[in-house]
C-alpha cells in the first residue's frame, strides 16, 4: 500500500472537510458540504429582558416561568410550573403541620383562584379542578372530624 493509496484512504474514513485536511496537509478545505448549526434565540428571547428588568422581581419572575413554560412545552408549561411551585410551597406547609387542615385549606384556595383567574386554565381543565375542590374540601372535613374526634 502506497502513500497515495494511505492517503486516499483515511480521506475516504474522515471525509473530505477540514478535519481531513488538517491530518493530511495538501488536501483543500471544502466548506460546500458542511451543515451550519442551528441558532438559538434563548439569549434574546429570555435572558436580555431578563437582564434588562433591573431586578424588578414580578417582571423576573413572569420571564422565568415563561423560560420554563415554553422548555415543557405551551400552552400547558407555565401552568404546570405554577402548580408544581404551589404543590411544593403547601408541601413544605403540610411537612411542618401536625395535621392537614391547613394545607388542605390552602389547597382549596388555590382551587378557587383557579377558577376565579380568566385564561389561567384551559377549558378542559373545568371537571378536573371540580375533582380536586371537592376531594380537597372532603380530605378538609375529614381532618376537622378526627381532630374534633380524638380530642
Amino acid at each position: 500500500m502506497g502513500y497515495d493509496a494511505l492517503k486516499q484512504w483515511v480521506t475516504s474514513i474522515l471525509g473530505a472537510g477540514g478535519f481531513a485536511s488538517v491530518i493530511i496537509p495538501g488536501q483543500p478545505l471544502n466548506f460546500t458540504d458542511v451543515t451550519p448549526l442551528p441558532t438559538s434565540t434563548y439569549t434574546s428571547q429570555y435572558f436580555y429582558p431578563l437582564f434588562n428588568q433591573s431586578w424588578n422581581v414580578p417582571n423576573m419572575i413572569a420571564i422565568g416561568e415563561n423560560a420554563l413554560g415554553d422548555y415543557i412545552g405551551q400552552p400547558l408549561g407555565n401552568q404546570l410550573i405554577t402548580a408544581f411551585i404551589l404543590v411544593n410551597i403547601i408541601g413544605i406547609i403540610w411537612c411542618r403541620q401536625d395535621d392537614a387542615a391547613i394545607p388542605l385549606f390552602l389547597l382549596w384556595i388555590v382551587g378557587l383562584v383557579f377558577f376565579a383567574v380568566p385564561g389561567m386554565l384551559p377549558p378542559g381543565w373545568a371537571n378536573f379542578i371540580w375533582g380536586f375542590e371537592l376531594i380537597t374540601m372532603g380530605g378538609v372535613a375529614y381532618t376537622l372530624w378526627r381532630g374534633r374526634r380524638n380530642s
